[in-house]
C-alpha cells in the first residue's frame, strides 16, 4: 500500500538495490511523495484479487501505471539535473 510512508520507503530501497539510478538518500522523502502521487493517480486492480483473476484490461491498466512510474522525475540538486526513475 504505497499510501503508507514505510511502504514507499521500502519500495525506494528495493528500486535502489534493483539498479534504479539517481536515488540518493537525501531525496528519499521527495521520491516517497512522488510515488504517493503516482499511486493516487493510477488505477490498479483490487489487491484482494489473485493474479489468476485478472483479465486483459486489468493487466493493461497495470502496464500503463508502471509506464507512468517510469516518468517520475525529481530534481537532483547535486547535478542540477532531472533524474528519471529508470533502470540502469
Amino acid at each position: 500500500m504505497p499510501h503508507i510512508v514505510g511502504h514507499r520507503l521500502a519500495i525506494i530501497k528495493w528500486l535502489s538495490e534493483y539498479g534504479v539510478r539517481g536515488i540518493s538518500r537525501e531525496h528519499h522523502d521527495i521520491m516517497s511523495e512522488q510515488i504517493n502521487l503516482w499511486h493516487e493517480s493510477n488505477e490498479l486492480f483490487d489487491h484482494n484479487r489473485s493474479l489468476s483473476e485478472l483479465g486483459d484490461d486489468d493487466l493493461d491498466s497495470v502496464g500503463n501505471a508502471y509506464e507512468n512510474l517510469m516518468q517520475i522525475k525529481y530534481i537532483d540538486h547535486h547535478s542540477h539535473g532531472i533524474i528519471l526513475f529508470q533502470h540502469k
